[in-house]
């Protein structure tokens, strides 16, 4: 367990981490190469994650590993059989059309090793699915009423899901026949955002400064005993007590603030923005 945890850490927080702050543009001049480590503060970022998260997420690290396995097999020749895969409780679940080929049958058997793993019969693989989206998309896309907000390929290989707003007032274009299930469902509809321009609650990914965006916001997270909340970031691009703003105008020199930078970690090259609205 000690040496999953470790991994946990390496890979999954400060990987995830790494991945939400690597759009970082270059150095502020408040940048500093070292923070001082606050008087009382975790000395981990694991330590403000609620302990059944941390359970799942410890959890769910073996099947994450073996579906990436699964996956690397699939996508060395990727029109086959494939359906998609997901992680379905305490197993991963890999659903494919047909007999599986050789090299993905064993590397289900390598990744047995790390993980259960269940293989189940799909309807339709996933080339089939997108040939079938292919065509309605145009359809879609072309509609006055826009009744229509997405087409969805299910991840079990069962058929298409067309997402409505509202099924019993949808007034659906004539679709072309695809040979494929096709479903309605309601759905709400997406609100596109900008990186440049996030509100609260603020997203990973929303791009931070201290006036113009220089770095990039990461998770949201909270402390489990104050229930304070925080924007993570890269120690990397500012001091603590620096002000984050998102959306600057750099005509009216003003921006929304996201909080100021309370503390930091240098093993991890971790940042927390204090904030209302994590």
């Amino acid at each position: 367990m000690t040496q999953l945890r470790e991994a946990i850490t390496r890979t999954v927080v400060v990987g995830a981490l790494v991945a939400a702050t690597a759009l970082t543009g270059s150095a502020s001049v408040y940048a500093e190469s070292s923070q001082p480590t606050a008087a009382g503060a975790a000395t981990s970022i694991l330590d403000i994650i609620p302990a059944p998260t941390l359970d799942r997420m410890l959890a769910q690290a073996p099947l994450v590993d073996a579906a990436n396995v699964i996956r690397t097999a699939v996508e060395r020749t990727p029109a086959r059989g494939y359906a998609g895969i997901g992680l379905v409780d305490d197993h991963v679940t890999l659903w494919w059309k047909g007999a599986p080929p050789t090299d993905v049958l064993a590397a289900v058997t390598a990744a047995r090793r790390t993980a259960p793993v269940e293989v189940v019969d799909a309807t339709y693989s996933r080339a089939e699915l997108r040939a079938a989206a292919a065509r309605l998309a145009p359809v879609v896309a072309a509609d006055p009423a826009d009744a229509i907000h997405s087409v969805r390929l299910r991840t079990d290989g069962s058929g298409i899901e067309l997402a409505v707003k509202d099924a019993r007032s949808a007034r659906l274009p004539k679709l072309p026949a695809t040979g494929v299930r096709t479903s309605v469902v309601e759905r709400e509809r997406m609100v596109e955002r900008s990186r440049a321009n996030d509100v609260a609650p603020f997203d990973g990914g929303s791009g931070i400064g201290f006036t113009t965006p220089g770095c990039t916001a990461g998770f949201g997270v909270r402390n489990a005993d104050t229930g304070n909340g925080y924007v993570l970031t890269a120690e990397h691009c500012g001091a603590i007590g620096s002000p984050w703003h998102v959306g600057w105008n750099t005509t009216t020199n003003t921006g929304t603030l996201v909080g100021y930078a309370v503390d930091s970690n240098d093993d991890h090259d971790t940042m927390i923005i204090s904030t209302a609205s994590p």
